[in-house]
């Protein structure tokens, strides 16, 4: 398991390749770039908690209670 505080530092890729994962699961990523993606050398699940499509995002379910959409 790998734990980055920012997935742009140099090298975040490549440590987590270098596991040779055959799958990685990262939580509430955004604008992840093409090159990232493909250091990474394989399959990549971007998990957004949240209530699709109106309210996507970790952290919206607060506009969903406020009725605020």
């Amino acid at each position: 398991r790998v734990v980055v505080v920012d997935r742009l530092d140099s090298g975040v890729a490549a440590r987590i390749a270098a596991l040779e994962p055959d799958i990685v699961v990262l939580n509430i990523c955004s604008l992840l770039t093409q090159d990232f993606l493909t250091g990474l050398g394989c399959p990549v699940i971007n998990v957004h908690n949240g209530i699709t499509p109106r309210y996507r995002g970790a952290g919206n379910i607060w506009a969903l209670e406020e009725d605020n959409p």
